[in-house]
């Protein structure tokens, strides 16, 4: 399972929701060349009925497995930021953290740990409590980039009903873009470097990497 996945999937499932609506509104014209008025609505009804509950189901299975995409991107998070630490590193993170450490040496620490994800966590949180912040490949702008691509998926999940059968409704075609993009952001965010860099430098970068969308 991946966030690439999930991504195709839901352009898929958007696809079949316009062919749904494209093939209703086909019977609908049909129905209207092919029936006397009042059998027209009668078979108008049932065709639309049919559609809603094929539409609904669609829904319902893109909801489960973009769902259970983001709970294992969640799950895998949690697994490589909380990872076991070793009683060595433990107490060295101790130390650093009551030596009054400077900037620099976090970031000589950051370099040193740069293979340990919970220490990569302790590290950050040393950082922003003496007013610094870490940039990178941390856990909160991860967790923070992942929220925004579940919310993105959410949307255009809720838009499958109105898709256009000319592959043009506006909200999931907008939020399938959106989405697109914050997938690659959070794939290259995972390999970016680690920086301690000044908290108020930090807020600009996070308020430009994550502004939304002109």
């Amino acid at each position: 399972m991946s966030l690439d996945t999930a991504e195709l999937e839901l352009a898929t499932a958007y696809d079949n929701a316009s062919a749904i609506r494209v093939s209703l509104e086909k019977k609908i014209e049909s129905n209207h060349t092919t029936f006397l008025p009042d059998s027209a609505l009668q078979q108008d009804k049932a065709d639309t009925d049919k559609a809603t509950a094929q539409l609904a189901a669609l829904v319902a299975k893109a909801r489960a497995d973009f769902d259970t995409h983001i709970e294992g991107e969640q799950a895998r998070l949690n697994l490589d930021y909380g990872a076991d630490m070793t009683a060595d590193i433990g107490a060295e993170l101790d130390q650093i953290e009551k030596s009054g450490v400077t900037r620099d040496e976090l970031g000589m620490y950051l370099k040193k740990y740069k293979d340990n994800k919970l220490a990569l966590r302790r590290l950050s949180a040393m950082a922003k409590a003496k007013g610094y912040a870490v940039t990178g490949a941390t856990y909160d702008s991860l967790v923070y980039l992942l929220g925004t691509i579940k919310h993105d998926g959410q949307q255009i999940i809720d838009a499958l009903p109105t898709a256009q059968g000319d592959g043009t409704g506006m909200v999931a075609r907008i939020g399938l873009n959106l989405m697109a993009e914050h997938v690659v952001r959070y794939d290259n965010l995972k390999d970016a470097p680690f920086m301690v860099v000044d908290g108020k430098i930090a807020a600009s970068v996070f308020n430009e990497t994550h502004k939304p969308e002109a």
